[in-house]
């Protein structure tokens, strides 16, 4: 989830806490910053969160706020690399 203009969070299901920590790492976190610059195309402060939630949440970032194309090769990098699932329009 964006949010505002200086931040992105990034939630990880309560109890896959492995995750969080593998996330977390100087060497994971880098490269995460590194893909978020180059897809939004400004750098955003990461904020990782453990969250317990039945429904995910309706995204807060609309396609436009990534230039068109520009972000979607660096967001699909993401997803492969942390096999995660976008949640939103891709």
């Amino acid at each position: 989830m964006l949010e505002g203009d200086a931040s992105l969070r990034i939630e990880i299901p309560a109890g896959q806490s492995i995750y969080l920590d593998l996330l977390q790492s100087k060497d994971n976190r880098r490269l995460l910053v590194e893909l978020v610059q180059e897809c939004y195309g400004r750098p955003l402060a990461l904020r990782f969160e453990a969250v317990a939630r039945a429904v995910p949440p309706k995204p807060v970032a609309r396609e436009a706020e990534v230039e068109e194309g520009a972000g979607k090769a660096g967001i699909q990098r993401i997803v492969d690399i942390f096999d995660g699932d976008v949640l939103g329009p891709s």
